[in-house]
Parts: structure tokens; sequence; C-alpha cells
């Protein structure tokens, strides 16, 4: 994948979650920017485009994305809303296919050069990363994930939250990391599939859920 091939040093660091900023955050009110549970006839503004490798289509109450070819991407992005703060939930269910692929959360999504990915595994492993100028590096490097629900059928929740150049990641319910980032977060959101040395994977996601505050979304 073109994320293995070139990975960049970057200035992350990590902090320390304290009992105060968990007081803080339980107190804060959340406003609801999106919605969509793709249970409605009406049009939804995600990607549904078609191609040799992929497939992107909303159907029994779910957004899809089919990767036919190995080591090939697809990313579906909602295409009306830009994404500068808050957080970002997303129920994730693989369909079929080998586990031994990758999917997730894509969010400050400029262009296929510059964007964010909170990724997961169908053999239970995450990562974070950040592709920049159109060459990947680690903000989280790959590590086995025993929060993950495994299996075609599984479904976890994805949750990102960006305040400031503060981000935090959740996993089912779970915090999994707190980074704080120099680079500014805008752009658009989407989820996307990945895969390796087989392709005909099927990832379904639902529940998609984008709020503004004024603090980062921690547990």
């Amino acid at each position: 994948m073109g994320m293995r091939r070139a990975m960049l040093g970057l200035a992350v660091s990590f902090a320390v979650v304290g009992a105060g900023a968990l007081a803080a955050a339980a107190i804060e009110a959340e406003r609801v920017l999106y919605e969509q549970d793709f249970s409605s006839q009406l049009p939804t503004c995600w990607d549904t485009t078609l191609s040799r490798d992929a497939e992107r289509w909303v159907g029994d109450g779910e957004y899809h994305l089919l990767v036919r070819s190995p080591w090939h991407q697809a990313v579906g992005l909602l295409l009306d809303h830009r994404f500068a703060g808050g957080c970002i939930a997303v129920d994730v269910t693989q369909r079929a296919g080998t586990p031994h692929c990758s999917y997730g959360l894509a969010f400050g999504f400029a262009d296929p050069g510059n964007y964010y990915r909170f990724t997961i595994t169908g053999d239970g492993y995450m990562e974070i990363t950040r592709c920049s100028g159109g060459r990947w590096g680690y903000l989280v490097y790959r590590k086995r994930c025993y929060l993950l629900r495994l299996g075609c059928g599984a479904t976890n929740r994805l949750e990102v939250g960006v305040s400031g150049c503060v981000l935090t990641f959740k996993i089912n319910g779970a915090m999994m990391a707190e980074i704080s980032d120099r680079c500014a977060v805008t752009g658009s959101i989407g989820v996307f599939v990945e895969t390796l040395f087989s392709g005909e994977v099927h990832v379904a996601f639902d529940n998609v859920r984008v709020t503004a505050c004024e603090r980062s979304a921690l547990p």
C-alpha cells in the first residue's frame, strides 16, 4: 500500500487524560450538525460513484463500500459537509471478504493527498495516520486492539473528536488515543476500505453522527 512505502517523522505529542478533563467533558453540550441512518429513500449526499475497482451505494439502511481489486483503496465522502472541529461517529461492519483488510473513518479530507484516517482491520488492529502532500505518516502506529469485535457481521463504533490541535479517538466507547497535532484539521469527512492481497471486501457503514462542541469528545 502507498501508506507503507514512505512514512514521515511527525511532530506528535501524547497527553494524559486527567480527572479534571473528564469532568469538564461530561458537562459540555453537543450540537448536532449531521445525522444519517440511511433508512430514508431520499438522496443522502454520500458518494455513490462506481468504478472497475470499487462500488459505493446506499441500501438496506446502510452505506456500502465494496472493493473488488487487491491492493486498492476506496473512499466514500459525505459531499455536502466540511468538518473543522467537533465529533464524528460511525458504525462499521465488515459484510464479506478476508479479515486481512482495513477500513474506517476518513476526515480532514482536503484532497486525495491530504487527509487523516482512523483505521481498524478485520484481524483486530488499529492505527491512526495522516497523509500530507501525498506522503503518509503514523500518528499512532499499528497495534493490537482487543476491544474490536471481529468477524463478518460484527459491528464496531468509531469516534473522532477534534478541538483545535487536540484529536481524540474512541473504539466502542473506549478512549484509544489523545493526540496533539500541529496541523489544522479541516475538510470533508468520509469512510474508506483498503484491500491487501485479496479483493472482494465489502464493508457497511451506518448511524453517522457529526456534532459540534467546544471541547474534544472525552469519555
